[in-house]
């Protein structure tokens, strides 16, 4: 047992000497080196952003997002790799708001709830809900299986769109921090911040709600 012991004390110590040996050869190596990772890691973010482009997969934006907060920035903002970093992913970030707000129906309807259960026709003499192989007539199932059909989608898209709010709602907090959190009111970081968001954002009013942020900035 006590050899053992001994052993595993060894092997413990020399893991540490090996990763300190480690962390001092990354100290050593030069810049671009140290900035390989997180460029390998903003064009995976950028593939899976475009990767569904015609997509509805709310899931998928979320996964992006902790993507992007995962993202180090690991040099203070007042060196040059601080500042590569920093724009970096606020480019992330305002792409993904860009992406959140193409999926977003500007015609969603809240009040428009889809409904529980589908009436068949009257006809049927059946109860909401009730199977369509209860019906039958063709055509009247067939009509029926159709208004199910229909009903479902929209529930599906109900679903998203509220999702996508929600997302929305802390997209908006979470960039509006890292502007204020990252960047100050002098001319070359509102000229950079502004540049970006004329560059990223399609939307007008998206626009200008993160110009603004700018204003409260120190």
């Amino acid at each position: 047992m006590k050899y053992r012991i001994q052993t595993t004390f060894m092997i413990g110590c020399s893991l540490v000497l090996v990763s300190s040996v480690m962390v001092a050869s990354e100290g050593a190596r030069p810049s671009a080196e140290k900035k390989e990772p997180m460029n390998e890691q903003y064009q995976a973010i950028v593939d899976r952003l475009n990767a569904f482009s015609a997509s509805r997969d709310v899931d998928a934006l979320v996964q992006v997002e902790r993507a992007i907060e995962r993202l180090p920035i690991t040099e203070t903002t007042d060196s040059t790799g601080g500042k590569e970093q920093r724009r970096t992913k606020l480019e992330l970030w305002l792409k993904l708001l860009d992406k959140s707000d193409q999926m977003i129906d500007p015609k969603f309807d809240r009040d428009d709830v889809p409904q529980m259960n589908i009436a068949p026709p009257p006809s049927t003499g059946l109860s909401a809900g009730a199977s369509p192989s209860a019906i039958k007539d063709p055509t009247l199932r067939q009509d029926y299986e159709r208004a199910i059909e229909l009903n479902n989608e929209k529930a599906e898209r109900y679903q998203v769109q509220t999702r996508l709010r929600e997302l929305d709602k802390a997209l908006s907090a979470k960039v509006s921090a890292f502007i204020k959190n990252q960047y100050t009111s002098q001319a070359q970081d509102v000229d950079e911040v502004n540049s970006l968001i004329d560059k990223l954002l399609s939307s007008i009013p998206r626009r200008e709600q993160m110009k603004r942020v700018l204003l409260s900035t120190k």
